[in-house]
């Protein structure tokens, strides 16, 4: 082989080689869905929004709350069910399983659903398992790392049937029933101190009837009326 073939055939090597490494050189961008606690990891070129030898590879997707602290990740295999794993903030394991994550947006970036699970396990800090969903029935629990019970969400048959939340204190935050997975029954929240905040209902994923906000005192602060999608102020 003459001297310049073999510097082609290196050159040609050479250029083989980054388009390699740049097509699999993992990169991430904030999740447009909500990018406060969302990150999309990819590979690819990127030289468009889809995927594709162009486009992005995706592969996994960050989720980290500042309330619950720690961290999940969620890899992407396809749309459907994928594993994911979360962590308490000094890196223990504090849920395993498979939730549903599906490309959404203009650009198809994987969104996760932390609560749509055919399986999970979640562990309390001292790493005993603490409850767990099989089949898409179950109950899944989150901690905070000294113990608080923070969030309880009933599963039966892949839909939510209750979840209920509570402050980082132990105080009860919410308590949301479900019927056919959608919002549906009676609602109300309170304040980090046991104070009732505001109370009324759902039906199929939609406020009715009389929705009304308190002052901390316990006064009224406004009731809103709910009926036919549409709402009324009646200060």
């Amino acid at each position: 082989m003459s001297r310049t073939a073999t510097s082609i055939l290196l050159i040609l090597l050479v250029v083989l080689g980054v388009f390699v490494a740049w097509y699999w050189l993992p990169r991430s961008e904030p999740h447009p869905m909500n990018p406060a606690v969302f990150t999309a990891h990819y590979r690819g070129f990127a030289f468009d929004g889809g995927t594709g030898i162009f486009g992005k590879r995706w592969y996994a997707v960050t989720y980290a709350p500042p309330r619950e602290g720690g961290r999940w990740q969620f890899e992407f295999r396809r749309e459907g069910y994928s594993p994911f794993k979360g962590y308490y903030p000094d890196g223990t394991l504090r849920e395993e399983g498979e939730c549903l994550v599906e490309l959404m947006g203009a650009h198809h970036q994987p969104f996760p659903d932390p609560n749509d699970v055919k399986w999970s396990k979640c562990y309390r800090p001292d790493g005993s398992l603490g409850s767990e969903v099989v089949d898409g029935t179950g109950t899944q629990t989150l901690w905070m790392p000294d113990g608080v019970k923070i969030g309880e969400l009933q599963l039966r048959d892949y839909q939510r049937v209750k979840m209920t939340t509570w402050y980082p204190n132990g105080e009860l935050q919410m308590i949301i029933p479900y019927v056919d997975g959608k919002r549906d029954g009676p609602y109300v929240a309170y304040d980090a101190q046991g104070r009732k905040e505001s109370q009324g209902a759902y039906r199929a994923d939609e406020r009715v009837g009389k929705w009304t906000q308190y002052h901390p005192d316990g006064s009224v602060k406004s009731i809103e009326t709910y009926g036919n999608r549409h709402n009324n102020s009646d200060n």
